[in-house]
């Protein structure tokens, strides 16, 4: 698994939308992956009870596997070890609520279905004992992939970073100079940059 440190964003106000977020105190994560020729990459951000970002990475895979459905489940597995690596920092919570676009890797955490495939079962697994160790209820929603624009933003920065060679530490792209995410189209520099795949 790739390491990776937490970077902090800022969200965009129409953004993560489409999901009923609850209303007691908790944390709210989101987490995306995508996967182009057999590379990968992934992102996740995390918010704290009054919107408060408190961390998030953006991870370049490589060649971890040919299919999104690893990366999707690599990004959610990002996801909860940071969360369990800085439990401690973190607002006290009894629940955390895990979004993501891919139905398939919700319904592997919901037990509404089992993966066919050997490796992601490994990762299904460990995603599962993370869940129970983390101490707290944890609660896995779908959304579509409008309403996960900042995890989706994250996961495409590191892949453009990688296509670009920008990015400065593997494993880890942060948003320039800490503004919001900007459009595709309106980012800069897409030498080698299959942007079908993004």
């Amino acid at each position: 698994m790739p390491t990776f440190e937490p970077t902090v964003i800022e969200r965009p106000s129409a953004a993560n939308r489409g999901v009923k977020v609850l209303k007691s105190p908790h944390l709210r994560a989101y987490f995306d992956g995508g996967c182009c020729g057999g590379l990968g990459s992934g992102g996740f951000v995390v918010y704290g009870q009054d919107n408060e970002q408190l961390g998030g990475g953006s991870m370049y895979y490589g060649k971890l596997s040919n299919t999104n459905n690893e990366v999707e489940m690599s990004a959610l597995l990002d996801l909860l070890t940071w969360v369990d690596t800085h439990s401690d920092e973190l607002p006290a919570t009894k629940t955390l609520h895990v979004i993501g676009d891919s139905e398939l890797m919700i319904n592997f955490m919901n037990r509404a279905a089992r993966p066919s495939k050997p490796s992601l079962m490994r990762k299904v697994v460990e995603a599962t004992t993370i869940r129970h160790r983390l101490g707290m209820r944890v609660i896995f929603s779908h959304v579509l992939r409008a309403g996960n624009q900042v995890a989706d933003w994250l996961a495409r920065q590191a892949a453009i970073a990688k296509a670009t060679r920008s990015m400065d530490k593997l494993g880890v792209a942060t948003t320039p100079g800490g503004s919001a995410p900007v459009p595709l189209e309106e980012e800069a520099d897409f030498q080698g940059v299959n942007r079908t795949c993004l």
